[in-house]
């Protein structure tokens, strides 16, 4: 009597690229599998969807059903088709191959075109199959990529949709109200936030004060779903709201998108017009923002800033370098300087027996080439108490002042920096092989032209200083514990206070107006001791002061 052969035991996967009713949805693909299974006599463990995700990223569902089959939880993987199975090229083929050549009894079938593992061709078809698979999504993504310039680049305002994603932070997605598909506008709540921070900028606030701000006032950052929450409209209690991070915060208000501008991303081209290439051999890319033909910004939204704001912000937050400075040792930091050659005084610690001591010290006593003579040494707390007393006493009363800079044009101005860069991107474009001459030629003239008009329109900086309503001395009592709010607050009285060195007979002496000269501002009109403002004292090494 002949032995019956076991049912082999089956795991169906079935994929889509979106959650759609289409052609060939997962309930028809799982039911042709299904027919198929049962045709061959197939025992079917489960059924695997993958739905509207990405062809080209890994998918967790896809490798469990690889899994299934390597482990033997099951003999038979069935898809509808083999680009259903994965598009990532000869990777994805190579796995396959790998699990169906360590278990003979395998078996892996694609519906559509009967493709099956236990045909002596099936590798040979398999590879070709994945590479016109990997070849189609390159070719997908280039048509994607040009659709999305050439829409971006329509400067109609019916024509001006936002293609999807997140929107920019300050911006809330809407139904176009000039036709299909959706606009960006402005999200009053994230626009009053960004504006807040703004004018603490503008007004001298540390970055990294203004992102402590941010994550006390629980603002959520762009991608955290307590902000997808909120702009849909659900609860938001108990979501993550992220945590703003410094270069967050500049690179989000320094962004073109608060003018209601777009970026896509480009890849960067060398000196021959091919693509520039990393350490790894791919093309590098960089976010550049949408031009119209002469190569100037396309504004698509309505903006969220004022462009006299976004242009005092851009040089307020350089886009590179360090924008927080250093932790300062005393709010005395870089105001200090030593009388016996005009440099600037540093804060040392020094351990000793009763404590650590904290003084200001003259670098120049170390210097071989050009060595201080008279280099002063102080202790930071009494200095600190000294000045703090003087300050307070001849400047304590005069009101505190905000200094504003006002450009009478400010988009003027805006479009003339636009201008700057677009030039520039003309002038690379020339460079390229095979560049188009006559037309560069023709946009950089319309620059120019453009350029021209723009200087000679009367566009100045006003500066305006007004009273807050406190005195110094209020707001000294306020900036406790902040040094860099103090030094600043101390600097609109004190342009710089020169330390002269003692002897060890006279280090305990009271300070006075020998041992410390202080320089006071002379727009406040301070004259302490009744001399009138005097110039600072000359170094006695001859070095600049």
């Amino acid at each position: 009597m002949t032995a019956r052969m076991p049912r082999r035991t089956a795991v169906l996967y079935c994929r889509i690229s979106r959650a759609k009713d289409e052609s060939v949805s997962l309930v028809r693909q799982e039911r042709a599998l299904r027919e198929l299974a049962e045709a061959e006599g197939w025992d079917v463990l489960e059924v695997i969807h993958d739905d509207g995700l990405s062809g080209t990223r890994d998918r967790a569902n896809a490798s469990r059903a690889l899994e299934m089959l390597r482990s033997g939880a099951a003999n038979v993987l069935a898809v509808w088709a083999f680009d259903r199975w994965s598009r990532q090229g000869l990777r994805a083929v190579a796995d396959l191959l790998d699990v169906l050549g360590t278990k003979p009894g395998a078996l892996f079938v694609a519906r559509d075109k009967n493709l099956r593992s236990d045909d002596p061709l099936f590798q040979v078809w398999a590879s070709i199959l994945a590479s016109i698979a990997e070849m189609e999504v390159g070719h997908t993504r280039a048509r994607v990529q040009a659709a999305r310039a050439e829409h971006l680049s329509r400067t109609a305002p019916e024509e001006q949709r936002f293609l999807g994603g997140v929107p920019p932070f300050g911006y809330r997605a809407v139904p176009n109200p000039h036709g299909a598909g959706r606009a960006l506008s402005v999200d009053e709540y994230e626009a009053h936030v960004i504006r807040s921070a703004a004018q603490r900028l503008v007004d001298g606030e540390y970055l990294a004060s203004v992102t402590r701000w941010l994550d006390a006032e629980e603002v959520p950052t762009p991608q955290s779903p307590a902000r997808r929450a909120r702009q849909a409209g659900r609860p938001t209690a108990g979501l993550d709201r992220g945590s703003w991070r410094m270069t967050t915060v500049r690179n989000l208000w320094r962004s073109e998108t608060l003018l209601g501008r777009t970026t896509r991303r480009e890849t960067l081209l060398n000196e021959h017009g091919g693509a520039l290439l990393d350490a790894k051999g791919k093309p590098r890319t960089a976010r550049r923002l949408v031009v119209d033909d002469a190569g100037l910004p396309i504004t698509r939204w309505a903006p969220v800033l004022d462009a006299d704001t976004f242009a005092r912000l851009k040089a307020r937050l350089p886009d590179t370098g360090r924008v927080q400075p250093r932790r300062m040792a005393s709010w005395l930091s870089d105001i200090a300087f030593c009388q016996g050659c005009g440099r600037k005084l540093y804060v040392q610690n020094r351990k000793r027996a009763r404590g650590t001591d904290r003084s200001f010290r003259c670098n120049g006593r170390v210097d071989a080439l050009d060595p201080c003579t008279a280099a002063a040494t102080i202790n930071v707390g009494r200095l600190e108490a000294y000045i703090e007393d003087l300050f307070l006493s001849y400047g304590g009363h005069f009101p505190e002042m905000i200094r504003e800079e006002h450009l009478d044009a400010p988009d003027a101005a805006l479009e003339l920096q636009d201008i700057e860069h677009a030039t520039q991107d003309v002038l690379r474009a020339f460079r390229a092989d095979g560049a188009d001459y006559v037309t560069l030629s023709a946009r950089l003239e319309t620059l120019k032209a453009r350029k021209r008009h723009l200087e000679s329109l009367p566009a100045t900086v006003r500066i305006i200083e007004r009273p807050t309503g406190r005195s110094l001395a209020d707001v000294w009592r306020d900036l406790d514990g902040d040094l860099a709010a103090r030094r600043d607050h101390v600097r609109q009285v004190v342009q710089r206070i020169y330390v002269g060195r003692v002897g060890a007979e006279n280090w305990h002496r009271p300070l006075d107006g020998e041992r410390v000269h202080i320089v006071w501002n002379p727009d406040r009109e301070i004259d302490p001791y009744g001399e009138g403002l005097v110039a600072p004292p000359v170094p006695s090494t001859g070095r600049g002061v």
